[in-house]
């Protein structure tokens, strides 16, 4: 999602970091030449985040716009009504307005109801039998499955009972605010990722999607400050994980976040009833008020892009960051105001206002 607010591909990638400096300043990952290197690199990192989903019949590249940036486009034929890729979160977290025990806190998906009025009649420790469990914590799955993926991804290096992340918890909830439980999330990953696999492929990934440039607000210090009381206890993680480190990851949430709706199949307007998410792959699409694609997450936090329209291979994938049947004035201000951009698509074009209209064609014709 790369439009005239966000950095664009050119200054995407500077130097990447090394295991040993995960957070020199921001500056070092970006720049403003581009090199064959630079390219080599930034297309390898796209292979990645396509590849390690299976989407091979997908690329990444240029869109000839230079508002819009980069974009996902087809290499195949793609049928109407045909799903063309999912995709599962990089994080994930819950909307703060459901109990997190009436949900699976990795998947987002609803819990069996039977076995939850079952548990409200059992003591906190005594529904071993009902649900997949932290044995630490209590934070509850629809599986193990889902256990064992958000230990592996993040939990071990968050879990609220061995960590500051219970801090943060109870910041975000009376702060109504989740991008904070998102960027430790983040940093969960980043960590358990290294631990694991020894590399810091998570971090590159994150480094080449846009971000809003903005001036960080007042109380992203507040946050950072949290933040790093919290879960930076290691003086050489607070070196590495600094200030800088924080605004960026925050400016990337800012524009790349998606509202998760658990159990949508049909195009509707993004919602956040289950959850917000960020996904690599799906953040490298590009809007339209006439898009060719929608998103829907049918079972769990698993995004679903479903093609509209018959699209031929070479299409550029396009969604709507919001609601496409509102009038051009509201679509226009929902785009400014959360995404900072106007959208000039076709039909934008065709509903803008008589007035306007005329103007633009006076502006073509004198020049």
């Amino acid at each position: 999602m790369i439009k005239n607010c966000l950095i664009s591909r050119n200054n995407v990638i500077g130097s990447f970091i090394r295991s040993s400096t995960v957070s020199v300043s921001i500056k070092r990952y970006c720049t403003n030449s581009s090199t064959t290197n630079q390219d080599q690199t930034l297309n390898s990192i796209y292979s990645r985040i396509i590849g390690a989903n299976n989407h091979n019949k997908l690329i990444i590249k240029d869109s000839g716009d230079s508002l819009r940036g980069r974009g996902l486009f087809t290499k195949l034929d793609v049928q109407s009504g045909q799903v063309i890729y999912t995709e599962k979160p990089f994080v994930s977290y819950q909307s703060l307005e459901i109990d997190n025990k009436t949900i699976c806190n990795h998947c987002l998906k609803s819990l069996d109801k039977d076995k939850i009025e079952k548990s409200k009649q059992k003591k906190d420790d005594d529904f071993d039998d009902l649900f997949s469990k932290c044995v630490k914590c209590s934070t509850r799955y629809c599986s193990e499955q889902c256990k064992s993926e958000s230990d592996i991804q993040y939990h071990l290096a968050s879990c609220p009972s061995t960590s500051g992340f219970s801090e943060i918890l109870k910041y975000t909830a009376v702060e109504k605010r989740r991008f904070p439980i998102l960027a430790a999330k983040i940093l969960a990953r980043i960590l358990l990722g290294y631990h694991f696999q020894k590399n810091m492929e998570h971090w590159e990934n994150l480094q080449v999607l846009s971000f809003a440039k903005r001036d960080p607000p007042l109380e992203w210090k507040d946050d950072y400050n949290l933040f790093q009381r919290a879960l930076l206890t290691k003086e050489s993680n607070k070196k590495r994980f600094n200030y800088d480190w924080f605004v960026r990851v925050m400016q990337i949430l800012y524009i790349n976040t998606l509202g998760i709706e658990v159990g949508a199949t049909e195009p509707k307007a993004a919602s956040t009833s289950s959850g917000i998410g960020l996904f690599y792959l799906t953040s490298f699409i590009n809007h339209s008020c006439d898009p060719n694609c929608y998103l829907a997450f049918p079972t769990d936090h698993t995004a679903h892009l479903t093609a509209l329209k018959p699209l031929k291979a070479g299409d550029e994938l396009l969604i709507a960051y919001g609601d496409p049947n509102k009038d051009y004035i509201d679509r226009q201000s929902h785009l400014f105001d959360n995404y900072g951009f106007s959208c000039n698509c076709s039909k934008c074009q065709s509903d803008l206002p008589k007035k306007k209209k005329n103007n633009n064609n006076n502006n073509k014709k004198a020049e």
